[in-house]
């Protein structure tokens, strides 16, 4: 069983945190207080069939037995043999409670949970700018081409999107720039955390009848000093300009929310040099003229324990009529959605909609867990930091509006001066997400080509993708440059054309300085085309893949995108059950007959 598949399905809990007899409940008003209304949200599923269930809202929680001292550097090994994070092991169950099962071992099931009332989502107009640093560094695409076919190296300029020179046929090699994102705050070391209460169902909350019982904003509350861990924020109908934390060491976690039945929208969100913080169900997008292009929220180095779930985030309000926009809207509306650094930061279940970058993780210990992304420019997800978990996320709609090479997910590497590609990134989890070039009836002439799991600028030790299901029409369907001790399985990687293409492919490649890959697996997968070398001395193994000339003949509707398989597919029973996943996509247990399926999907 998985965590629910649609956003819909998921409640938005107002309070999950524990209350115990000391902890208050804080009102906030807006600063300009009314409805909030605008464009619609869309349902976002990935799929043209029912494959995607809905489930029962599943609460988020505080577990007690983590006790809130999580640690980046920390690592542990599960029943499987599977090296992992202890620290992301622990947030599993603090931040997310998970409704699958893995049968190995991977995921612990929470012990209680907390589920209240649940907020609407809107838009409003009017208000501030918005903090404007997008920071982080341009990633790389590229990696080996075929023997037939000439790479092109790119040279990018400092600060500047990369531009491509357009080859027919020839995949891609870029070189990225990195830059330093501003901090507003000082860093200040980070305090060892304290142990987190056990949690109890609170009461039902509702705003107070007068405005005199509330904060005149949110401001003034964070001033007073008033707020201790433990303790819940509501925020009340309407406009709340920028949302800062700043200088907040949390003995446990305080929560940020809209009151009930309340929608609370917010130019932009920023954490510095706190922990502890939890901020859930907000409308976050930018109203000014003078927002920039900069992140919409953002974390700094010196943060842990930061979690950001259920936002409703846009560019703007309108975002999601982004189908409609010219290359001007798109320029003008190039905002990231989460810039997040810092140790053991979690977006979940978050809205992504009309976006730049969606989602970039540069801290340890990052969970991005079960987001939607709808219309981005940019690309879907990075995540730089080691330990970290990008899983059950769905990116679709690519748009080109400048010369970044657009991927769903990218990860490089960064050596110790921030050199991309100089250094080695540890134990990344990339699984069961899905990345969709496109899903709408028409096209545009800024459609991208879309690369799907792209990484670059190794070294990569302990990288494990599976399970992903990615149609794209860019030559790296999954690329690792530089793999250590790593695997790719179970995973479906097809064109946006049936038949005619030899790629995206699957590719394992050394490193841009040489480096051979080692010891690492591309077994079960259903992919257009393979580059995945096999040489034993190097411990490099490629079995059990299958190779589609005519996806259409694999799975059961690919103009549905339904990539469950037929029964006379060639990937049915074709996998080996010593590297397959104890389950697929959809939480069936592998296998169902003789040998698990190739791809994604567990079918028959």
């Amino acid at each position: 069983m998985k965590l629910s598949s649609s956003i819909t399905a998921l409640a938005l809990t107002t309070a999950l945190v524990a209350t115990g007899a000391d902890a208050k409940d804080f009102f906030v008003q807006a600063v300009t207080p009314g409805p909030v209304t605008g464009a619609a949200l869309g349902t976002v599923n990935l799929q043209a069939t029912t494959e995607d269930k809905a489930e029962e809202p599943v609460p988020y929680f505080l577990d007690s037995t983590s006790g809130g001292s999580e640690s980046a550097s920390s690592s542990s090994t599960s029943s499987d043999g599977e090296s992992a994070s202890a620290a992301l092991q622990q947030r599993i169950g603090k931040w997310v409670s998970v409704s699958k099962t893995k049968s190995r071992g991977k995921y612990r099931r929470p012990t209680d949970g907390i589920v209240v009332t649940t907020p609407t989502t809107g838009e409003t107009t009017g208000g501030t700018a918005g903090e404007s640093t997008i920071g982080g560094s341009t990633g790389s695409d590229g990696g080996e081409a075929p023997a037939s076919e000439t790479p092109v190296t790119e040279v990018p300029t400092t600060e500047t999107p990369v531009t491509e020179t357009p080859v027919t046929e020839t995949p891609v090699t870029e070189t990225p720039t990195t830059e330093t994102p501003t901090t507003d705050t000082p860093t200040t070391p980070t305090p060892t955390p304290t142990p987190t209460p056990t949690p109890t169902a609170p009461t039902p909350v509702t705003p107070p009848a007068g405005s005199g019982s509330a904060w005149a904003n949110f401001d003034a509350l964070m001033a007073s000093g008033q707020v201790q861990g433990g303790d819940r924020i509501f925020l009340m109908d309407g406009y709340h300009g920028q949302i800062t934390v700043a200088n907040k060491q949390f003995a446990s976690t305080v929560l940020i929310a809209p009151a009930a039945g309340a929608t609370a929208h917010a130019e932009s969100i920023l954490v510095a040099n706190s922990k502890n913080v939890h901020v859930q169900g907000l409308s976050v997008w930018s109203i000014s003229s003078y927002a920039g292009n900069g992140a919409l929220v953002r974390t700094y180095d010196d943060v842990r324990n930061i979690a950001f779930t259920d936002l409703d985030l846009r560019s703007v309000a309108g975002a999601p009529n982004y189908a409609n926009w010219s290359l001007s809207q798109w320029t003008t509306n190039e905002r990231v959605g989460f810039l997040l650094q810092g140790t053991s930061v979690t977006a979940a279940r978050n809205r992504i909609t009309g976006i730049y970058h969606g989602i970039n993780a540069y801290g340890p210990s990052a969970l991005l867990e079960n987001n939607v992304i709808d219309g981005f420019s940019g690309d879907g997800i990075r995540a730089l930091g080691d330990n970290s978990m990008v899983r059950g996320n769905k990116m679709q709609n690519c748009y080109q509006i400048d010369g970044n090479h657009a991927d769903g997910f990218q990860s490089f590497s960064l050596g110790p001066t921030g050199t991309p590609g100089a250094g080695t990134l540890h134990n990344l989890t990339v699984e069961d997400n899905k990345i969709f070039e496109w899903t709408l009836a028409s096209s545009s002439p800024l459609r991208c080509s879309l690369q799907g799991i792209g990484m670059f600028d190794g070294m990569y030790d302990g990288v494990k993708i599976r399970n992903n299901v990615i149609q794209a029409s860019g030559y790296h369907g999954i690329t690792i440059t530089g793999a250590l001790n790593s695997e790719v399985v179970n995973n479906t990687v097809l064109n946006t054309k049936a038949s005619g293409s030899a790629w995206p492919w699957i590719m394992i490649s050394p490193h841009k300085n040489g480096t051979a890959s080692r010891n690492t697996t591309v077994a079960n997968n259903l992919t257009m085309g393979l580059n995945a070398p096999v040489d034993a001395a190097k411990g490099l193994a490629t079995s059990n893949n299958v190779v589609a000339t005519d996806a259409s003949t694999e799975v059961a509707s690919f103009l549905g995108r339904d990539f469950r398989l037929k029964a006379s597919a060639k990937s049915v029973d074709a996998g080996t059950a010593s590297v397959a996943p104890g389950d697929d996509i959809n939480g069936t247990a592998r296998p169902k007959g003789k040998s698990p399926d190739a791809g994604a999907y567990e079918s028959y």
